[in-house]
């Protein structure tokens, strides 16, 4: 994430060149990324003196009283040509686990909170702090946590049918067992003859496969 900081109304700018307030920031809970910070003075990247502390600090809204959300200090200076402050920003930290309700209960997830973030800084390294207006932003909860199970891989349509469907291809060597495990996956019952097929499906003009000729025939007899 990259700040840009208006040194003289210390205001965050959406870009050195562009005054409006940046909007719409947002971070994820878990992970540790870079912090820039540009300071900006009439337009053009400055940098502070030798010597000089950055820090900054993210809250939850409203609750100026509390721990912080998330922290960082002792930003690296630049060295010239570059003007950028950085230093690591960890959001893999209990309190935001707390505030976002990382505790194995699905039924209470928080998918975002909002927060309030602000930048301070002492130029002379002398406790002359000094700070940035209040910046509201955005911290997701994140999705990939590291320790769920692997979804399983159903089957595909063309797995699922090898297994289950009757095969049409004249080609192909099918066993007799085969033959009639494939019927009954189509629920077509074997009998061994026409007797024990009406009296076993109670029913005329019911298909049933006969396992002693190998193939399908239909029931004559409602008892």
């Amino acid at each position: 994430m990259l700040l840009f900081i208006d040194l003289d109304s210390r205001r965050f700018l959406s870009s050195a060149t562009v005054s409006s307030k940046p909007t719409n920031l947002r971070l994820k809970r878990g992970d540790t990324g870079n912090i820039r910070i540009q300071f900006v003075q009439e337009g053009q990247p400055v940098t502070l003196p030798a010597g000089a502390n950055v820090e900054i600090g993210i809250k939850e809204v409203g609750k100026y009283d509390a721990d912080f959300l998330a922290f960082a200090e002792n930003f690296t200076e630049p060295v010239s040509p570059a003007t950028e402050y950085t230093q690591e920003l960890g959001l893999n930290v209990a309190a935001l686990n707390t505030a976002l309700n990382k505790d194995l209960d699905d039924a209470n997830d928080v998918a975002e909170i909002q927060a309030n973030l602000e930048v301070t800084w002492d130029p002379a390294n002398d406790d002359k702090w000094l700070s940035t207006e209040t910046l509201l932003i955005k911290i997701d909860n994140d999705v990939i946590r590291g320790d769920e199970e692997t979804p399983t891989l159903l089957p595909t349509p063309e797995t699922w049918l090898d297994a289950r469907a009757l095969r049409i291809d004249k080609s192909l060597v099918v066993s007799d067992a085969e033959r009639q495990q494939h019927w009954q996956n189509l629920g077509v019952n074997p009998y061994a003859d026409l007797n024990a097929a009406n009296a076993g499906e109670g029913a005329h003009n019911v298909m049933w496969y006969d396992t002693t000729l190998k193939k399908t025939r239909m029931t004559t007899s409602d008892s």
